[in-house]
């Protein structure tokens, strides 16, 4: 594969892990979380109910990482757990009061984050990149089944 190619893809690791180190430098509230534990968080904050199986997914991450990552979350009290009562072996996850506070701090510091790296970039650029990006996670969708 030509090396841009790559590169294209080093430069969403790269876009990714700069939002998160912003968004933990700015949440005050998330001090001694570590970037992983946060993910989670965030995915949880935006998806009250989720199950642990679907964290995983939308992560990319193991089953492992984020039962570790949740139970972290739980000894702060960020989040709670309940099982479910159809099937005891699937388990969601609900923010704490503790951890809903921080879903509007998250959302506006994100979207300060946003409004800056786009600075300089047309509409149309950004819808053109969005169905690109669209287009890429439908194929990774696709590819994983």
């Amino acid at each position: 594969m030509d090396s841009k190619y790559q590169s294209i893809f080093s430069d969403f690791g790269v876009i990714f892990r700069d939002r998160g180190k912003f968004i933990m430098e700015e949440v005050k509230s998330c001090q001694g979380l570590q970037k992983g534990q946060f993910g989670v968080l965030f995915k949880v904050v935006k998806n009250p109910g989720i199950t642990q199986k679907e964290i995983s997914a939308l992560l990319n991450i193991n089953k492992g990482t984020t039962t570790r990552a949740i139970q972290k979350l739980k000894d702060m009290d960020m989040v709670r757990i309940e099982k479910d009562p159809k099937d005891n072996r699937n388990h969601f996850v609900y923010p704490t009061e503790k951890g809903q506070e921080l879903k509007k701090e998250i959302e506006e510091i994100s979207n300060t984050w946003i409004e800056k790296i786009l600075e300089g970039i047309s509409k149309e650029e950004i819808e053109h990149l969005s169905h690109i990006l669209q287009k890429i996670r439908i194929g990774i969708s696709e590819k994983n089944r």
